[in-house]
């Protein structure tokens, strides 16, 4: 037997309405397992704990967000700190360091001064401590004068007399004199200055 035009038609149209059924089920059921799957276990596999907490992807989308507007502020305010040399505050602050004596410059000075006076075995002025104030406006000096037998009090009294005399002394504080004696340096006298400073 021969197949018939018909036949053949009826043939198709059967084969054609088995596929599309076919092909209908198998996207209706693979659309309802994605969206089955995308509603009850992606959730639950792609959860993450952050901070403490346990976020989803929104939340995790979320807390990028708010960290990328922090890090931004955050940089911003690094910027401000590391240029700070365009601010007047700045300036003033760095005029103001660069207008206050160094102390090793003032010790430099005060250790010169000293050096002008020599005695017979060694240095005249001896210092035994140097300690500045905590507002950087006063020194306190100790030390003795030895190696010049009796004329201790009249080096240390040109010795006061000459930090007096120095650009950035305000003022010395006269010490108490003394004179005293022992074997190994002889007659020496024991001092302890206070020095402002401009």
């Amino acid at each position: 037997m021969t197949p018939t035009p018909e036949s053949l038609s009826q043939v198709s149209a059967r084969s054609i309405r088995r596929t599309v059924l076919s092909a209908f089920v198998f996207s209706a059921v693979l659309c309802g397992a994605l969206l089955g799957s995308s509603t009850f276990l992606l959730p639950r596999f792609t959860r993450v704990e952050l901070g403490g907490q346990v976020r989803d992807i929104a939340g995790l989308r979320a807390e990028h967000t708010r960290l990328t507007a922090q890090i931004a502020d955050m940089e911003t305010k690094r910027k401000q700190f590391l240029a700070p040399v365009r601010d007047p505050l700045y300036q003033q602050l760095v005029a103001s360091k660069d207008a206050d004596p160094v102390f090793l410059d003032v010790f430099a000075a005060i250790r010169d001064a000293a050096a002008t006076f020599s005695g017979e075995n060694g240095p005249a002025i001896v210092f035994e401590a140097l300690s500045m104030s905590s507002d950087k406006n006063a020194l306190e000096l100790t030390g003795e004068v030895r190696n010049v037998d009796s004329r201790s009090m009249t080096v240390l009294a040109q010795f006061t007399e000459l930090l007096g005399t120095l650009p950035f002394v305000q003022s010395v504080a006269t010490p108490t004199f003394t004179r005293e004696f022992r074997e190994s340096h002889g007659f020496f006298s024991p001092f302890t200055l206070r020095i402002v400073i401009k």
